[in-house]
């Protein structure tokens, strides 16, 4: 039997390797829905090779584009062009199946919720949904008997020891988990130099190619931070638990401490493919394409611990996860964030300003909007939230 698979964000980086693996074993999948932005010709490409059900695009005017398209395909295509995301949300609801989730930013929220509301097998490549679903999305999970399989490599590998270790109990055999962080494109640069440098440099990671906001998360190592609550929130430890080092070679992407001492890693080339096929054909594994790792090419491997620029966001999240309103604060970090990335990436904001723009957020909203923002019981209150963040750090940022 074919395993039934969405992917929502198809036309991104992890979209278009997840439709790749697909299209080389069609044997084994049947695509119910894929869903983008506003790259139709793209979407139009996996319709002919893939042939999902249903498709839809957020943009109107690529989803008309993308009608036409489809309204010249031969007879035998049955796709189907959504009008509204409203349909495809139901569809999540609706249908259990399995569903690769790489939408960017909190957006991504409701077609996690729709889809754990299915008991659906959720494999996600967006952390924004989880650090600012946190309690409240891992009590739907439970609710509904849904599952939930990180694809970011350095979750994606310490999910793949946890769970290969047969009978792992985490609060009694884990002593710590280990998230390595390549530091950047700015690894060796001193604070007066990163005064100056441009979203062009920010942009071109030594290791990943990314979209552009994820690669300014990883210049400011904003990134790992939101790992960093991911970690916590997946896996159910408080951040002292969590141990970030610095790995410029990215071989290592994740690795468990247990409590006798025994360390286990997970190590392969810097291709998100990797973390993705271990999803799609969990629990089984299917022969890679990629080329496989040896330990004779590896010339060295270096770690070391975040200097003190690159700490600064990793010890605000750590206050934050201590703190009894880290389920709010978490949801404040993270849109805080959005907003000062985006402006950074259109030049109204210099790359340090991005640090002061998330300190500003969140002491605004820890002092002027607590009382009344204080618990999450549903999808619209996490909503709430993230807009009076994003108003505050906006007004804030439109006085520098």
């Amino acid at each position: 039997m074919k395993k039934i698979v969405s992917v929502l964000g198809a036309t991104g980086s992890v979209g278009k390797s997840t439709c790749s693996l697909i299209y080389k074993h069609l044997d084994l999948f049947e695509v119910f829905l894929l869903t983008a932005d506003k790259n139709y010709l793209y979407l139009f490409e996996c319709i002919q090779k893939i042939k999902p059900k249903y498709v839809f695009m957020m943009d109107k005017f690529a989803n008309l584009e993308l009608k036409k398209l489809v309204n010249t395909l031969p007879n035998d295509f049955s796709v189907v062009v959504l009008d509204e995301k409203d349909l495809v949300i139901e569809m999540l609801k609706t249908h259990n199946h399995n569903v690769v989730l790489s939408i960017t930013g909190i957006a991504a929220l409701e077609y996690l919720i729709a889809g754990i509301e299915s008991g659906s097998c959720m494999m996600v490549a967006n952390k924004e949904s989880l650090i600012c679903g946190g309690d409240f999305v891992l009590s739907l999970v439970e609710k509904f008997k849904a599952k939930i399989i990180p694809v970011d490599s350095e979750h994606n590998s310490i999910y793949q020891i946890i769970h290969n270790n047969t009978n792992t109990n985490i609060e009694k055999d884990i002593e710590k988990i280990t998230i390595t962080c390549s530091g950047g494109p700015f690894l060796n640069y001193e604070l007066n130099e990163l005064k100056i440098v441009t979203k062009e440099m920010a942009i071109k990671h030594p290791k990943w190619s990314m979209g552009n906001k994820i690669s300014v998360d990883s210049a400011t190592i904003v990134n790992k931070a939101l790992e960093l609550i991911e970690a916590s929130v997946l896996f159910g430890l408080n951040e002292k638990f969590i141990e970030v080092v610095v790995h410029p070679q990215s071989i290592i992407h994740g690795g468990v401490m247990f409590k006798d001492g025994s360390f286990f890693a997970v190590m392969f080339e810097s291709d998100m493919s990797i973390p993705i096929s271990y999803a799609l054909f969990y629990p089984e594994r299917k022969m890679s394409d990629n080329r496989f790792f040896s330990l004779l090419n590896v010339k060295e491997m270096n770690f070391y611990k975040l200097n003190e620029v690159q700490n600064k966001p990793i010890q605000m999240v750590r206050n934050i996860l201590n703190d009894k309103y880290k389920n709010i604060l978490t949801c404040v970090f993270n849109a805080c964030n959005e907003i000062a990335v985006d402006l950074f990436l259109n030049d109204r904001l210099t790359f340090l300003q991005i640090y002061d723009v998330l300190d500003y957020g969140l002491e605004c909203f820890s002092s002027k909007y607590l009382d009344k923002y204080y618990k999450i019981e549903c999808f619209e209150n996490i909503m709430e939230i993230d807009e009076v963040a994003r108003n505050i750090v906006t007004k804030y940022c439109e006085g520098l």
